[in-house]
C-alpha cells in the first residue's frame, strides 16, 4: 500500500471514529432531533441530488444528505444534514441529524480533531 492510500485510510478511520463518538455520546440533542421526537407526524424530504460519501478501505461508509424536516401537524420546518453510517464490525447502520445551527460547529470539530490526525503514522 502506498503512502497516499495509507493516509486516506487513516483519515477515514479517524473520521468514522470521531463522527460516531461525537454523534452517539452527546448529551445535547439536536434541534432537528427534538423536532422529529416531539412531532407525531413528520415528513423528511431528502435532496437526492446532493450526496457526499466517505468510504473506508474495509467498506464502511458515511453519507451526508441535506434534508428538510416538516412537522405535518404544526407545519414547523427545519433544514438539517442527515448522516447515514454503515459500520462493518459489528454490522451497524445508524442515522443522525446535524441541525443547520450546528454545521459550523461540526466543521470546526472535523478541522480540529480529524484533519490534524492525518499526519500521524500507522
Amino acid at each position: 500500500m502506498d503512502n497516499k492510500t495509507t493516509m486516506k485510510n487513516l483519515f477515514l478511520g479517524v473520521l468514522f471514529f470521531m463522527i460516531s463518538t461525537m454523534i452517539f455520546s452527546q448529551n445535547i440533542e439536536s434541534s432537528t432531533r427534538k423536532l422529529i421526537d416531539n412531532a407525531k407526524f413528520t415528513r423528511i424530504n431528502r435532496d437526492w441530488r446532493t450526496i457526499a460519501e466517505f468510504k473506508s478501505g474495509i467498506g464502511e461508509t458515511v453519507q451526508f444528505y441535506p434534508i428538510e424536516v416538516i412537522d405535518l401537524k404544526s407545519g414547523e420546518k427545519t433544514k438539517a444534514l442527515q448522516l447515514d453510517m454503515n459500520i462493518k464490525n459489528p454490522s451497524v447502520s445508524k442515522t443522525a441529524w446535524v441541525g443547520i445551527e450546528e454545521i459550523n460547529e461540526f466543521i470546526t470539530f472535523i478541522e480540529e480533531y480529524v484533519t490534524p490526525n492525518l499526519k500521524k503514522k500507522i
